[in-house]
């Protein structure tokens, strides 16, 4: 029996023995989730550099993409400790003043009636 050959759930268990952890992949759907953007959003960002790129998981010019779990919370961590303190609110308190009362609406003008003119003094 070749005991080198180790099963799937040795190796996880080996790397996660190791010193770096073993990075999550997840896919475009879960980013949007996580980050609040839509997937042209995402894609645009990752062009001009802003967020982190995805890795991409074959040869094939339509290859699956998945992004790096660890990289899109530090992301995510970037942006709120770059973020502006918001300023505490000033009470506002409200000026007591007369209820309102609402007014019928006035009456439109009677018009007169052009399908039967009155004749003479009638």
């Amino acid at each position: 029996m070749n005991t080198s050959i180790r099963t799937a759930e040795q190796l996880v268990v080996a790397a996660c023995d190791a010193e770096r952890p073993i990075p999550r992949l997840i896919k475009i759907d879960e980013v949007c989730r996580i980050i609040g953007f839509g997937k042209s959003a995402v894609y645009e960002y990752a062009a001009q550099g802003k967020f982190p790129r995805p890795i991409k998981l074959g040869t094939n010019r339509r290859g699956a993409v998945r992004w790096v779990l660890s990289e899109v919370l530090d992301f995510v961590d970037k942006l709120a400790s770059e973020r502006v303190p918001v300023t505490p609110r000033v009470e506002v308190v409200p000026v007591v003043t007369k209820p309102f009362v609402p007014q019928p609406a006035p009456l439109p003008p009677k018009r007169k009636s052009t399908l039967f003119p009155r004749r003479g003094r009638f």
